[in-house]
């Protein structure tokens, strides 16, 4: 092979893995555009029913509860109940030594009866109130429950010495319950008497539980902190057997009724000069976005409540510019929207002409 042939064959060779270089630098870069296009995200307008509440927390108590007076005084000789225990109305819990009040009773009727027999009208009278007294007094030596109910703060034992007028157990009806709970300053602004109060209970997460607002105090009380609340009395309406006084609870008083919201995505909403737009997706055939402008109130983190300007349902496009690529900016404003942006199916669009208006909002912004 002479050295003009060998110098052609290197050329061609280099020429071969020149192009070879090109050719799988381009491919490489066109399957990347392809499987990495600039798209949108679209989001959609949903609703949620929301009602404004007020947290609250504590512990039922019996909405009625008695105490069990002592109306005799006296040795206790008989105990009948235990503190925890179901009673009804009238049922005997103690009696008390009754031996002078029962010697009483009898001497009574007995000079009743002799009045009866050789006495006056007075005397008769007078007889006869000394026999009431006594009866009362004999009665008073036995203590009988006030209410149906369950028995508490009981601790009297055979033995014991009770006073006159002594309150030694209290009965509470668990058939009605209430609670009192402390709403700050600032809450209680927004609560009234008659509104719905839900209850949620550890022994049963699952049951939502219903009462209402009966009484707010009409004064606040400042707590060690500074902070100012106010008591209110809240009455539960139907309650299952399994909850007791002094059951804990979470809840919240509705303070306003349930309505029906519509939330959009704040990344999905771009703001421009203290107004809020949207990129709303096209719903006919020609594929053009509407730039629109629309009111919305802060929600959480992560959403908007719309005021007005969309629907439920509606499609919101969150455009990509060069800025927003990977999900970075550099422009908090305007997010993408308001730069040059990729919707799918359209390429950037040609620029308004001379004398051209802006066409919906879309170009020229």
């Amino acid at each position: 092979m002479t050295r003009k042939k060998k110098t052609v064959l290197f050329i061609v060779l280099i020429v071969i893995i020149v192009v070879a270089i090109i050719s799988f630098f381009m491919i490489a870069r066109q399957k990347k555009a392809t499987s990495s296009p600039n798209v949108p995200n679209i989001f959609k307008v949903i609703s949620k029913v929301s009602s404004e509440t007020v947290d609250i927390s504590g512990n039922v108590e019996a909405m009625y509860d008695y105490d069990v007076v002592s109306y005799g005084s006296g040795i206790v000789t008989s105990v009948f109940v235990t503190d925890g225990d179901t009673v009804n109305k009238g049922e005997l819990l103690l009696k008390l030594d009754d031996i002078e009040q029962k010697y009483n009773l009898e001497n009574a009727i007995l000079s009743l009866s002799e009045a009866e027999v050789s006495g006056s009208e007075s005397e008769i009278s007078l007889a006869r109130l000394k026999v009431k007294i006594e009866s009362s007094n004999l009665l008073h030596q036995s203590v009988y429950s006030p209410a149906n109910g369950i028995i508490t703060d009981f601790s009297v034992e055979e033995g014991a010495f009770i006073s006159e007028n002594e309150i030694i157990a209290r009965v509470l009806d668990p058939s009605k319950l209430m609670a009192e709970v402390s709403v700050d300053e600032i809450d209680i602004t927004q609560v009234r008497e008659g509104q719905k109060v839900k209850f949620i209970f550890d022994v049963i997460p699952d049951v939502e539980v219903y009462g209402y607002v009966d009484y707010i105090a009409p004064y606040a009380t400042v707590n060690s902190q500074g902070i100012a609340a106010v008591s209110v009395k809240i009455i539960l309406d139907s309650v299952p057997d399994v909850i007791k006084p002094g059951f804990s609870f979470s809840g919240e008083i509705i303070t306003s009724e349930s309505e029906k919201i519509l939330l959009i995505e704040k990344k999905a909403v771009s703001t421009k000069n203290d107004e809020f737009y949207v990129l709303l997706a096209p719903s006919d055939d020609s594929n053009r976005p509407e730039l629109k402008k629309i009111r919305v109130e802060d929600y959480d983190d992560t959403y908007y409540k719309i005021i007005s300007g969309l629907e439920e349902g509606d499609s919101v496009i969150m455009p990509i510019s060069d800025k927003t690529k990977n999900g970075k900016s550099d422009d908090k404003e305007n997010n993408g929207l308001f730069g040059p942006v990729q919707i799918p199916g359209m390429g950037p669009g040609p620029g308004p002409g001379p004398g051209q208006r802006p066409n919906n909002g879309q170009q020229g912004r």
